[in-house]
């Protein structure tokens, strides 16, 4: 007798979690070993580069900015989110960070400041239209046999007639278009997630990039 295995199930055995996401598909595209340790074994990673906390950081203080808009409530101001951003690397062992040349926690906190202050002062910090959502989850089978992919959109707005998925990226200078193309797979992905909220809108694809210069 066969008996049928659904996606979810299959993956909650392999990799005790019962969905996948773009970064786990971009894994193993990039490197199936690398997939393996790191979903199916579990080993932890070692060191972890500063810029990848850096950039989790930002997006702390983003996150809290955008729900106090949500909630109704004024922009907060900068030392509520330099507290945020603050409080994202206290999870984080200093002595497991690689830190590039020049580079410092301190010297990191400066830059923070340097770019919540832009972008307080950008058209980013007041978006056009109705905030639906702030690292929202959206979850659903995309591919008949494969198990659900799991989005965690950084900013979901809708303007009337669009549904805005706006991902926000640190990056060292302003990207070019090519660099938009090669990271659109992801946004790709969630959009076809996000269009089933409301199929009679167009979904509108952004990334907001704010860089250390």
């Amino acid at each position: 007798m066969i008996t049928a295995v659904e996606p979810n199930q299959t993956a909650m055995q392999l990799t005790g979690r019962d969905y996948t996401s773009y970064s786990a598909i971009t894994t193993y595209a990039a490197c199936p070993l690398r997939y393996f340790f790191r979903y199916v074994e579990g080993l932890p990673e070692t060191t972890v580069g500063s810029s990848l906390v850096f950039g989790g950081a930002i997006h702390s203080a983003l996150e809290v900015h955008f729900r106090e808009l949500l909630a109704g409530n004024p922009a907060p101001d900068l030392d509520i989110l330099l507290t945020a951003y603050q409080e994202a690397w206290k999870d984080r062992d200093i002595g497991s960070v690689h830190f590039g040349k020049d580079e410092s926690a301190d010297s990191l906190g400066r830059l923070a400041d340097r770019m919540l202050r832009a972008f307080q002062a950008s058209d980013l910090a007041q978006p056009g239209g109705t905030i639906l959502g702030i690292e929202e989850e959206l979850r659903e089978p995309l591919v008949p046999g494969c198990p659900d992919l799991l989005a965690r959109i950084d900013l979901l707005i809708d303007t009337g007639d669009e549904l805005v998925i706006r991902d926000f990226k640190t990056a060292r200078s302003r990207w070019s278009q090519d660099q938009a193309e090669e990271s659109a797979g992801q946004l790709l992905l969630y959009s076809e997630l996000v269009q089933k909220l409301d199929p009679s809108k167009t979904v509108r694809l952004e990334f907001a990039v704010l860089t250390k210069t």
